[in-house]
């Protein structure tokens, strides 16, 4: 006789006794269930097999295994700050409607918020390997808190925050790194720009918001909808309402700076430079009365703050200056004969300037040689280049063109190999373009002197020291050969941020045909050489290169 109570037979057998209905796993999945306990194709899965839900329609087909697997994990283990990786968006639809363009873009999203220790060219090659894409239950880096995050905005809601921010630092971000994502993801997990929407923070969020709205529908050409733009522009048109109801000057934030420049790039990428330009001047300004150009500024700041700093200031710096030499408007802020920035020594030479193993060191030097490049382009300068001058009455010497050649032969001497077939095998495909914008930039100032210098009768060719000072054809050669190297894979790799920044470099290199005089036959094979690129790369993907025409 069994001495067990007879209650207890009874839920033993209770228990033991097959469900009426296929288990939860089985249901999201559209899968005949065996009802076992555990079922069988949970088992196989590594799935934990529930009988929690009730009999309901079957869900969408597709695979959920790993979503089903996190869920699970999420319930065991909890999510909090601290697990900010594993931290879901809300399933709904976004209502801007770009998931579905960024889907077609086939790009994976990083989920890690730390500073990578590995280099940068290992990443971005990890990056090309994977061939995932963006999904609607996408993983959002961040963890907001249940405060008033619907008032942030009258144009974004939550979900779309979500994924404007995810968006910049997967696609933006590693082609313009002047934001730390450590420090401006800890910031939003904190509440401050939902607790306080109008603060400094809040509304260089919503810039930033605007300025990825931005990249998606002028890069990403499955968005196009009137509905999108006219958010975006009311998004931005938010940004200048709230940016400047408070006064701007010596007191100025970097929060600041960076929303100026943000807005000013909002308006390069959509309507050209000559949109962008005046706030790009005022973000300059802006960093000037903050003292960004005095190396006595970043003595006092810790090795994250300086970096931080640097990196929006070279950015600022760079880009202004580029606006003179292609604009040549009034608007765009002079220093005069005094050094731009320090010298590139020490800004990132001591290991104690900037971080170890952050991704911005290389950035910061590929900066700091522009920078110095750039140094070169004057007032007088820009007017010489564009033949506004009479020689007769320019206000250059020969002598000052002779020291534009040495100021340019130093800029890059330490750093710039003489071809760019020398340097190429050693570089990684982001380190080569970022060594390519270096090598336009400098042979783009060297056109330009080798054109002044031919107004004023000089030989350049003869010059002291000018060894990159060669026949303007070899520019053009140069050019063509740069561009067609690394194009389709960095356009591949870096998506939308490298799209925008080669479509710099490609009209640089129109640039050349304008301010070099070349013999027609070599005119008519350099433009041969160009156009073949464009057919080649647009045959490759025209949905990446509608900023880069040729």
């Amino acid at each position: 006789m069994d001495p067990r109570p007879r209650s207890r037979q009874a839920s033993v057998s209770r228990t033991a006794r097959p469900p009426k209905q296929s288990c939860d796993q089985c249901q999201a999945r559209r899968k005949k269930c065996d009802r076992g306990l555990p079922c069988s194709l949970c088992t196989r899965s590594e799935l934990r097999c529930t009988y929690a839900n009730k009999l309901k329609k079957r869900g969408p087909k597709g695979k959920v295994v790993e979503r089903l697997k996190r869920q699970q994990e999420e319930e065991e283990g909890g999510v909090g700050v601290e697990a900010t990786d594993t931290a879901l968006v809300p399933h709904t639809h976004s209502s801007l409607g770009i998931l579905a363009a960024l889907q077609a873009f086939s790009l994976p999203v990083p989920l890690t918020d730390t500073p990578s220790t590995s280099s940068a060219s290992s990443s971005f090659a990890a990056s090309s390997a994977s061939s995932s894409s963006l999904q609607l239950d996408m993983v959002s880096p961040l963890t907001l808190p249940p405060a008033t995050v619907w008032s942030f905005s009258a144009v974004l809601t939550q979900e779309d925050v979500y994924t404007l921010v995810a968006t910049y630092f997967a696609h933006i971000h590693p082609c313009y790194p002047f934001m730390d994502k450590a420090w401006f993801l800890a910031r939003i997990r904190s509440g401050e720009p939902f607790n306080d929407p109008t603060g400094v923070f809040g509304i260089m969020l919503l810039a930033l918001c605007a300025l990825t709205m931005a990249f998606i529908s002028d890069v990403i050409c499955s968005d196009k909808s009137e509905g999108f733009r006219a958010r975006r522009d009311k998004v931005v048109a938010e940004v200048i309402a709230r940016h400047y109801v408070r006064p701007l000057g010596k007191n100025s934030k970097l929060e600041q700076v960076i929303t100026t420049y943000c807005l000013a790039l909002f308006f390069s990428i959509l309507y050209g430079e000559e949109a962008g330009h005046f706030r790009i001047a005022e973000a300059a300004q802006l960093a000037r009365s903050m003292g960004l150009h005095r190396k006595s500024t970043y003595v006092n700041m810790g090795g994250e703050e300086r970096t931080r700093t640097i990196a929006i200031y070279c950015f600022i710096l760079v880009r202004n200056v580029v606006c003179e030499l292609r604009l040549g408007h009034s608007e765009v802020v002079y220093w005069g004969q005094a050094p731009l920035l320090p010298s590139i020594a020490d800004l990132v030479e001591s290991p104690e300037t900037v971080s170890i193993g952050d991704p911005r060191t290389d950035e910061l030097w590929h900066l700091a040689v522009l920078t110095n490049i750039y140094h070169i382009v004057t007032p007088d300068f820009c007017r010489c280049a564009r033949d506004e001058c009479v020689a007769s009455d320019c206000h250059l010497s020969p002598s000052d063109i002779v020291r534009y050649a040495h100021k340019l032969e130093g800029a890059t001497a330490a750093i710039c190999p003489k071809t760019f077939a020398e340097i190429r095998p050693a570089l990684s495909l982001f380190d080569e373009a970022r060594w390519i914008e270096i090598l336009v930039a400098h042979q783009w100032v060297a056109a330009h002197i080798c054109h002044m210098a031919a107004r004023h009768g000089i030989d350049v060719t003869k010059l002291d020291g000018g060894k990159y000072l060669r026949w303007p054809l070899e520019i053009l050669d140069n050019a063509a050969q740069v561009v067609a190297t690394a194009t389709v894979r960095a356009l591949h790799i870096q998506g939308t941020g490298l799209a925008h920044r080669l479509s710099y470099i490609n009209s640089c290199g129109s640039a050349y045909l304008e301010t070099t005089r070349v013999d027609p036959p070599d005119l008519e094979q350099a433009l041969a050489n160009l156009q073949r690129i464009s057919d080649a790369v647009v045959a490759w993907d025209p949905r990446c290169w509608t900023r880069c025409v040729l």
